[in-house]
């Protein structure tokens, strides 16, 4: 059995160049996965995935699949709204 050659043509890369620009141009922040979110909140994954089943405290994640995902400007705003300052007088 003979194989055949295959030609790829240019036309299908440079059809996609205007979608990577505009993709690149955006500005999307990567998710982590929940056991690099626990260890940036000190928590155990277990405490995440608790806090996911009660729906307190509301951490925004992301399901991709099975997967679970964070976003680290969530976990920032997250933390900086559990923040508190004490004033000494």
């Amino acid at each position: 059995m003979k194989r055949k050659n295959k030609t790829w043509s240019r036309t299908s890369a440079t059809a996609l160049t205007p979608l990577v620009t505009t993709i690149d141009t955006v500005n999307l922040q990567a998710l982590i996965s929940a056991d690099l979110a626990a260890d940036y909140l000190d928590v155990t994954t277990r405490t995440l995935a608790n806090w996911r089943s009660r729906g307190f405290p509301n951490v925004p994640f992301s399901k991709i699949g099975r997967c679970v995902k964070y976003r680290i400007s969530d976990l920032d705003a997250y933390i900086a709204k559990h923040s508190h300052n004490s004033v000494e007088g």
